[in-house]
Parts: structure tokens; C-alpha cells; sequence
């Protein structure tokens, strides 16, 4: 705008009268929807992850932490572009949110890390966590882990009724897990991109 404002407001007005897909629920199906392309939706935990952080950083961090305040502004201002312009229902327009997400994401795994909270770590992990499992073994795979995933979760609620105990006895074991658990969540997600091929791509929907 400040360089051409001609152009700037052609771009501006052309692209605002492009169909508005999403209608009302623009908000929502950015936030629980993966959208890739005009039609494909790529179902994925770490999106909405990532919306989570970012809520709970902006509330967390306002105006208190500058780096968290820069993210928020960041990711507010695409936000603003993105509702404003209705593309929404082209995926590709989405793809600016990521990075903030990402960074987002490491930024609440942090302070959970230097603050354990296994029970809130948790209801954050289950989220990248089930999508990705989900998609590499099935539903009928997934009943081979069943038992394991049901120890473990019975362990992590131990370890967190600990903490209520006795909290510095519990921390490094809270965090030990933590570090377990996030790099659980990376190997699955590595594991799950080199599982793609044009076979699955195309049904990801």
C-alpha cells in the first residue's frame, strides 16, 4: 500500500468479491479443518493444536512477553486479511497461518516443560497424537495398542496425582515424560510424511 496504492486497492477490491465458501463458519472451519486445496481436507491434530496455543498464549503472554506478543499480533493480522478476503475456501490461503502455529505450539510446550502439567499436556497431546496414529495403523490397528495406550495413560494420571503430593519429587519425572511424549509426537509425524504417496494423498479427504 505504501509503495502503490493503485495496485494495492485493485488487488484490494478484486479480491475481496471472490465467493465467501465458508459463509458464517468461516471461523470455525479454519480452526478445526484442514483444508490443502479447493477440495481436499487433510484432517490434522497439530492444526488445531496449534489454534489452542495460540489462545492460550495471547491470554498468557498479552502484552507481558514480547515475543508472545509479536506472535499474536502476527497471526491476528493474517487473520484479519484472511476473514476480510473470504478465502476460506482456497486452501492454499492457509498456508501463512502454519508457521505462526508452529511456533505457537513450541512456545506453550515450553512453559509446560519448565511448569509440568502432565493432566493439561495430555488433553494437548491426544490431539496431534490420535489424527496421526489414526491415519498410520486404522481404527482396527489401533485395537493392537489398546492395552498400551490404556497403561500408559493410567501411568501419566499417576504421575500427575503425585505431583499433587509432592511436587518437587514429581517435576522431573513430569518432565522426563514430557520430553517422551513430544518426541513420541515428532516420530509419528516423520513417520507419517514418509507414509505419504500419491495412493493415500489422493483420499486424505
Amino acid at each position: 500500500a505504501l509503495l502503490d496504492w493503485q495496485t494495492f486497492l485493485k488487488v484490494f477490491l478484486s479480491q475481496s468479491r471472490l465467493f465467501y465458501g465458508a459463509g458464517a463458519e468461516v471461523f470455525f472451519t479454519t480452526v478445526v479443518q484442514s483444508k490443502i486445496t479447493a477440495t481436499k481436507f487433510f484432517t490434522d491434530g497439530w492444526v488445531t493444536l496449534g489454534w489452542i496455543s495460540a489462545f492460550i498464549i495471547s491470554l498468557h503472554e498479552w502484552r507481558r512477553d514480547k515475543g508472545g506478543t509479536v506472535l499474536t499480533l502476527a497471526l491476528i493480522s493474517y487473520l484479519f486479511v484472511f476473514l476480510i478476503f473470504g478465502s476460506e475456501g482456497y486452501g492454499w490461503y492457509r498456508f501463512p497461518f502454519y508457521p505462526f502455529l508452529a511456533i505457537l505450539i513450541s512456545r506453550l510446550f515450553q512453559l509446560l516443560f519448565n511448569k509440568p502439567n502432565l493432566l493439561v499436556y495430555l488433553g494437548l497431546f491426544l490431539l496431534p497424537f490420535g489424527t496421526t496414529l489414526h491415519r498410520l495403523v486404522g481404527l482396527e490397528g489401533f485395537q493392537n495398542y489398546i492395552s498400551l495406550f490404556r497403561i500408559s495413560t493410567l501411568g501419566i494420571f499417576g504421575i500427575f496425582g503425585l505431583s499433587l503430593l509432592n511436587k518437587e519429587t514429581s517435576d522431573p519425572l513430569q518432565k522426563l515424560v514430557l520430553a517422551g511424549l513430544s518426541l513420541l509426537l515428532v516420530a509419528l509425524s516423520v513417520v507419517e510424511i514418509l507414509s505419504l504417496n500419491y495412493g493415500n494423498w489422493f483420499f486424505v479427504t
